[in-house]
């Protein structure tokens, strides 16, 4: 998964996952999406550049962001973002289908910098 910064993956075979889908918008927006299925088991870390948000099926996992670690039964749908220069990770024992999104923060415009004070009534 080439541009998207230090990235370790792999399945319980030490392969890499299976990529079943990957792209981005033309004209690079800066936000990459990647269908990922992990096969008996998966591994993730990294410490990137990007924003990273994972949807991933029902599983239990170990999470680890910015040292702190929570191991929890996932449902589906399930959501967990990682923001940039963060370093994070994840293992799970079973099999996992996940949709990853990689945004690259500095493609987006800065917010406003002068902010509006609104009176109160």
């Amino acid at each position: 998964m080439a541009g998207i910064g230090n990235l370790c993956l792999a399945q319980q075979d030490g392969g890499l996952p299976t990529t079943s889908a990957a792209g981005s918008a033309p004209g690079e927006s800066g936000v990459a999406v990647f269908s990922l299925q992990f096969r008996g088991g998966m591994h993730f870390s990294a410490t990137t550049q990007q924003h990273f948000i994972w949807f991933a099926s029902p599983v239990r996992i170990d999470c680890r962001i910015g040292g702190r670690t929570l191991r929890h039964e996932a449902p589906a749908g399930s959501l967990a973002i990682c923001p940039a220069g963060t370093d994070c990770g994840a293992d799970a024992e079973e099999s996992v289908d996940a949709l990853l999104v990689a945004i690259d923060p500095g493609s987006w415009p800065s917010p406003p910098q002068r902010v509006r004070r609104l009176k109160r009534a």
